[in-house]
């Protein structure tokens, strides 16, 4: 391979890609040897002749090697795209585009669900791209958002902490933190807005799942119980001490594909004072975001 010209390498290990059953083979040729070699798609197209050194070529045929097992683009090059940043992703479950969806819907309420001091509470935060971008996204001048992230994972959260301080200044208010889902602090907590993209596969369908799914991401991440609701009963029982006793609390929940009429019931039969529903689908119209706007007591 060393000496051969990026067009042929890129036809050639498209090919290969191919042959392993890679959708748009092409196209991902490319973009494993932009993260390889850091050669742009742009300079790929016009400069076709150029060639890479022997170092760029081995991580190319090393990314090729490992995207045609099957593993997921993200844990090849370690990082993905969340709302225009790039995250770290390792030992995570990769970040969905639908995912977003939560950071639009905070940020077009902002003003009336937030004053200048909003507290936020992400549970089983991964790679930590939705409270770190919330963070972001609202502080300005005249708001101070403080973040609180947590996971059980102790490797996630390394991945986590190496994104905070990536994007976040050090005298941030935001922290991750171990916990088995809320956090267990000395005195109770209270927050204006706890989000959460919980595991919600049925544990019968993990086994299912595409193998660059199944094959890689954390399980912990994915496995959401028999019927794929453990984490919105436990969210539904545990939420109510970390309620704001000043004002509402909004949470919004993440789930899977024809989850949002049972959360919805589990919610109903709690002694949550609920105010008012949220319903989000997806960009492929499926349910996909439950939020409920919780009153205080």
């Amino acid at each position: 391979m060393i000496g051969e010209p990026i067009d042929l390498l890129i036809r050639n290990s498209a090919a290969q890609l191919t042959q392993a059953g890679i959708e748009n083979p092409l196209y991902e040729a490319r973009l494993l040897l932009e993260a390889a070699s850091g050669i742009s798609l742009k300079e790929q197209l016009t400069q076709p002749d150029r060639q890479l050194n022997v170092r760029q070529v081995q991580v190319f045929a090393e990314y090729i090697k490992l995207r045609s097992k099957r593993t997921p683009f993200a844990y090849i090059t370690g990082q993905t795209e969340f709302y225009g940043r790039t995250f770290q992703v390792n030992n995570c479950l990769i970040p969905r585009p639908e995912t977003e969806l939560l950071v639009d819907l905070v940020l077009d309420n902002r003003k009336c669900w937030f004053s200048g001091k909003p507290r936020i509470l992400e549970l089983c935060t991964g790679t930590g791209c939705l409270g770190i971008t919330l963070y972001l996204e609202l502080k300005t001048e005249f708001v101070d958002p403080t973040v609180l992230l947590t996971d059980i994972s102790h490797r996630a959260l390394a991945t986590c902490k190496a994104n905070i301080i990536q994007y976040c200044e050090a005298d941030c208010q935001i922290e991750a933190i171990a916990a088995d889902l809320f956090p267990k602090p000395h005195k109770p907590q209270q927050f204006d807005l706890i989000i959460a993209n919980p595991p919600y596969v049925r544990s019968e369908d993990i086994g299912k799942l595409a193998a660059d799914v199944f094959e890689y991401e954390p399980h912990l991440a994915l496995d959401g119980g028999k019927d794929g609701l453990v984490f919105y009963r436990r969210i539904a029982k545990e939420i109510k001490p970390f309620l704001s006793e000043t004002g509402n609390t909004v949470l919004l929940l993440e789930h899977g594909l024809g989850q949002r009429k049972a959360i919805k019931q589990i919610f109903a039969e709690t002694n949550l004072d609920i105010e008012k529903t949220i319903e989000i689908d997806d960009y492929q119209k499926h349910d996909r975001i439950l939020g409920f706007v919780l009153k205080s007591h």
